[in-house]
């Protein structure tokens, strides 16, 4: 239950944010398509925005493959919102990637680091 609320409350803060911004928002998170919604503008073209919400004040997410994937080939157009302390005060944070994805950077220039790991599992 704790962990949908936190996840609810990222979605209603980062569309919040960009509808007061100015963009039209659409949920596209049961779609499969490597990002959570999709905002527009008149004046920018469409964004990609892969929302992460923590009950925490420490910034530490993790990317699926297909988020991964996404981010990499549509560097320009996504963008990750981290919300922290989502079951209080709802700190939103939006990174956007370098053209590898390795390397991501806020709006202050505050930057994050990416470690790319595959896993498995394995199963009888």
């Amino acid at each position: 239950v704790e962990r949908l609320q936190v996840e609810n409350n990222a979605m209603d803060a980062v569309r919040q944010f960009f509808l007061d911004d100015g963009y039209k928002v659409e949920d596209v998170s049961s779609e499969n398509r490597g990002y959570d919604l999709l905002a527009r503008s008149d004046a920018t073209a469409e964004l990609h925005l892969e929302v992460k919400g923590s009950k925490a004040d420490e910034l530490q997410i993790e990317l699926t493959p297909n988020e991964f994937s996404f981010a990499k080939k549509n560097h320009k157009t996504f963008r990750l919102c981290v919300v922290l302390d989502a079951l209080n005060q709802k700190k939103l944070r939006v990174f956007r990637p370098d053209s590898k994805a390795m390397q991501w950077e806020d709006e202050n220039g505050n930057r994050l680091s990416t470690t790319e790991k595959i896993g498995a599992i394995i199963y009888e």
